[in-house]
């Protein structure tokens, strides 16, 4: 593994520029390679899930996605910055400048969680341990771009259904449960297949994913019709967001998490 300053060198080298960013910058790479982004969109998608399935909405769940998504994420940035830094030059500068800082808000979010998740009994912690197992491992699967997008996109349903079912007295039927988490599933499968990957296979994969859960919505009439507009967002980014990365690190992400956003407001 290369020390942190011949990481800062490559990745200043590689991006073209000084790696370190003007204020204004500084702000919306803060929100984005410190993982607040992923964790917003995570909150989304608990939320919809929420909705969708239980016609109500929690903030205990939704803030256990938040600091889970926060550990997870940050670790992986943390401890794979020498694999990250050619795929993502300008994150690997900023979590290099930025360790620290990093491995605070993984402490302080890691502790929140466990708080939250005793709170409501030792089964739950359990219950979200395997999902904590799940995140962390996908880094061996980086060499297998598509693979490694399906995994995480079952990762991050898991999560939402999880989360999503410490809602007081929730209660879901198979037949409205298996529509709706197939609908999260290929929605964020649409999201995964591109954000860390510039292939061109990447982006087929995407518009397959956000073509059937698209499909899906309107086939069945046991998730909420508000659900079509899930896949919406990744599929609109793909028309119109470049393969760089900055555009793979925010504009996928954001669309997402907006179009679960706009779904949430329908149903609500």
């Amino acid at each position: 593994m290369r020390p942190f300053c011949e990481n800062r060198r490559v990745a200043t080298e590689t991006i073209g520029f000084d790696a370190r960013p003007s204020v204004g910058r500084s702000v919306a790479e803060a929100v984005v390679f410190s993982s607040l982004l992923a964790a917003a969109v995570g909150a989304s998608l608990v939320a919809v899930t929420e909705r969708a399935l239980y016609q109500r909405n929690s903030l205990v769940p939704t803030l256990i996605v938040v600091c889970g998504t926060l550990v997870i994420y940050n670790i992986d940035r943390l401890r794979d910055r020498h694999r990250d830094l050619h795929s993502a030059p300008r994150r690997t500068a900023f979590v290099d400048r930025h360790a620290a800082i990093l491995v605070a808000l993984v402490i302080a979010a890691a502790a929140a969680s466990v708080g939250l998740l005793i709170r409501h009994g030792v089964a739950s912690a359990l219950t979200f341990a395997p999902i904590l197992g799940l995140g962390l491992f996908h880094r061996r699967l980086k060499r297998w771009p598509s693979v490694k997008a399906i995994y995480v996109a079952l990762a991050w349903t898991a999560a939402a259904l999880l989360a999503a079912r410490l809602v007081p007295d929730a209660s879901a039927d198979v037949d409205r449960l298996v529509p709706v988490a197939a609908i999260l599933g290929f929605s964020v499968l649409a999201n995964t297949a591109v954000a860390g990957s510039e292939a061109a296979g990447g982006r087929r994969l995407a518009f397959f994913a956000a073509a059937t859960a698209l499909a899906l919505s309107f086939a069945t009439d046991r998730a909420p019709a508000a659900l079509a507009i899930l896949p919406l967002g990744p599929l609109v980014a793909l028309l119109v967001t470049d393969g760089g990365e900055w555009g793979r690190l925010t504009g996928f992400d954001g669309a997402l998490g907006l179009s679960a956003l706009i779904s949430l407001a329908f149903m609500t």
